[in-house]
């Protein structure tokens, strides 16, 4: 992080993530990093798949960057450092040897001008730089500063309202993603009736419990007519569409926790065929199982 810090010239601090990709493990291989790598390991495929979001968010948050840059510098560091050289010029006599003194001397101005408006030291520009434009203009007929104009002129420019109000607005038309569900809002039959009975009505030939005999052509404009965000809808959406098979709400709470295998509240397209594919085994007089075989799963 700290080399690639003095590379890379970002606000943030450069994340680095820690991996272990053995094809085969050596026989003295420790464990007991494990569960930092597979947290890392989370942390990255979860980056990965914000990368779209993320990367627009960091093109405005340039924009903010720059335009920051340009109101501090563009009209304030500037108009300081003109202002404040011009009221140490002489009215009458002397003034090309004080404009002399005053560029020669101008890192210890910049210094001064820091420290009275209290400014901070990387807005202000190249010492040198600014040494070698300034010999070319008579200090003395400078204007002096008049704050009020820099105050209008933040507002003007349009930098100030932008920063204020557009690119807040544009922000907030970036999709949020789904928030984290509480524990007791991850199943949405749970809270009307925790208990369940599982249905003995019968059972399916083995082939039926195989991901590739789900209807997903059926189930498909189904899911997403529910409108899902970034691939997923909450238990809350898909929750009519389950009640409308007319099963018990017991049945349906089990149904939900066999499909809902990473528990987070939310179904994907995957999760939805699947819960529909157990809608119908009970519908037809199957009996479902305590947990959801292997093969169901995608």
């Amino acid at each position: 992080m700290w080399s690639l810090g003095k590379v890379v010239q970002t606000p943030e601090v450069m994340r680095v993530y820690l991996g272990s990709f053995w094809l085969e493990k050596p026989p003295n291989c420790y464990e007991d990093s494990r569960e930092l790598l597979d947290a890392e390991q989370r942390d990255l495929l979860k980056d990965l798949r914000e990368l779209p979001k993320n990367a627009a968010i960091r093109k405005i948050n340039e924009i903010v960057k720059r335009a920051r840059l340009s109101k501090v510098r563009g009209f304030g560091v500037h108009a300081h450092i003109v202002g404040h050289l011009k009221k140490e010029m002489p009215s009458m006599f002397g003034k090309n040897k004080k404009q002399e003194q005053l560029i020669a001397d101008l890192d210890k101005e910049f210094l001064k001008i820091q420290q009275r408006y209290h400014l901070p030291k990387g807005d202000f520009p190249n010492v040198d730089k600014f040494r070698q434009n300034l010999s070319l203009y008579k200090i003395d007929q400078f204007k002096p500063l008049r704050e009020d104009v820099v105050e209008k002129a933040d507002d003007v420019s349009g930098m100030g309202i932008a920063l204020a109000n557009d690119l807040p607005k544009l922000m907030a038309k970036f999709p949020q993603g789904n928030p984290l569900l509480d524990v007791s809002q991850r199943n949405p039959f749970d809270s009307l009736n925790p208990s369940f009975v599982t249905p003995k009505d019968g059972e399916f030939p083995p082939s039926y419990w195989h991901f590739s005999s789900v209807d997903k052509p059926t189930y498909v404009p189904m899911f997403q007519a529910l409108n899902p965000v970034r691939g997923k809808v909450a238990g809350a959406e898909v929750r009519p569409v389950l009640v409308d098979t007319g099963l018990p709400n017991d049945t349906l709470a089990k149904i939900w926790r066999l499909a809902d295998w990473d528990s987070d509240g939310y179904m994907d397209i995957d999760e939805f065929c699947v819960a529909m594919h157990l809608t119908k085994a009970v519908q037809t007089g199957g009996e479902l199982p305590e947990t959801l075989p292997q093969t169901m799963l995608p």
